[in-house]
């Protein structure tokens, strides 16, 4: 197979493809087997599909108009367990085109936290993206790296998160946490989950995000293992999405995957990879030229080009 998808797609994800290869270790993880000196700790995670399925939604709704998140009328606002959910604060920011959304899943009295991935037309975006081959130390752990255009992606809208948080939480006892996303908004999930459990101390959240980008290097891995530990983290990975191998492992930076890896090898299973972020087993085993762009939009069997029009 080779890397598919319309000119525009192919000019965006082809720019970051290049960057891989000019770092000259495009092949690190194929090559190297996927191989990690990571140790990984605690229960393994049992996914649940059903669970992966709901939290797809939130993050697919995300790319809609915010008018239809807000009444929560969206097609994917209805689907897989989604319904029922009162969205009350939205996150936004227009330099760098961030955004998510924040509300109540009512019959599961659960906080869920969604962000947008990357849009087709957005500039703004691309240099998150692009940026994110940099890296700068991480806030909460400063021995840890992270991507530099991520985790300004985040903080531009920290103080946002924070408050919608903290005004859920006033309301709503013993609450549950979900935070989700797809592409650069898996990202942003990691980092929102990790700022809020520093922030407010809250119980275990569940992380579930899809085609999520590496975000930091191994002492990032080892931080967010001990925040998150990997039975609560669901990384979705669709067959060859390209997105998972970016940015690379090795070259102008070091970068390690978080876990819990789960790699759907096809369109009807799931692989559930073992704890070191880099399992080469999982999507580490894709080869370079089997990459593909149109997968990074397909997850499970559903299609979202980023655009705001695919089922909004």
């Amino acid at each position: 197979r080779r890397v598919h998808g319309g000119t525009f797609l192919k000019m965006k994800w082809c720019t970051l493809a290049l960057a891989l290869l000019l770092a000259a270790v495009c092949v690190a993880e194929s090559s190297s087997g996927g191989s990690s000196s990571s140790t990984s700790s605690g229960n393994p995670l049992h996914f649940n599909e059903a669970a992966a399925l709901q939290a797809l939604m939130y993050s697919w709704s995300a790319y809609c108009p915010m008018s239809s998140i807000e009444d929560w009328s969206c097609k994917w606002c209805t689907q897989h367990g989604a319904a029922g959910f009162t969205p009350t604060a939205f996150f936004n920011d227009a330099a760098t085109n961030t955004f998510g959304y924040a509300g109540m899943q009512n019959n599961t009295n659960t906080i869920v936290l969604a962000f947008r991935g990357t849009q087709l037309k957005s500039i703004s975006n691309w240099i998150s993206d692009l940026s994110s081959l940099v890296q700068v130390s991480y806030p909460l752990s400063p021995n840890a790296q992270v991507a530099e255009g991520f985790l300004n992606a985040y903080q531009v809208v920290q103080s946002q998160v924070r408050t919608a948080v903290r005004d859920l939480m006033a309301s709503t006892e013993n609450p549950n946490f979900i935070f989700t996303g797809h592409s650069l908004g898996a990202a942003i999930s990691v980092l929102a989950a990790l700022d809020i459990i520093h922030e407010f101390n809250i119980p275990t959240p569940t992380l579930i995000n899809f085609g999520c980008p590496r975000i930091g290097d191994i002492n990032f891995f080892h931080y967010a293992e001990s925040m998150l530990p990997r039975d609560v983290v669901t990384r979705v990975v669709w067959i060859d999405d390209i997105v998972p191998h970016l940015p690379p492992m090795s070259g102008l930076e070091e970068y390690h995957h978080i876990a819990t890896e789960v790699w759907a090898p096809n369109t009807s299973s799931f692989k559930t990879c073992n704890g070191s972020g880099e399992d080469p087993s999982c999507s580490d085993s894709v080869p370079v030229y089997d990459f593909s762009v149109t997968q990074h939009f397909e997850y499970f069997n559903t299609y979202n080009d980023g655009s705001g029009h695919s089922g909004c």
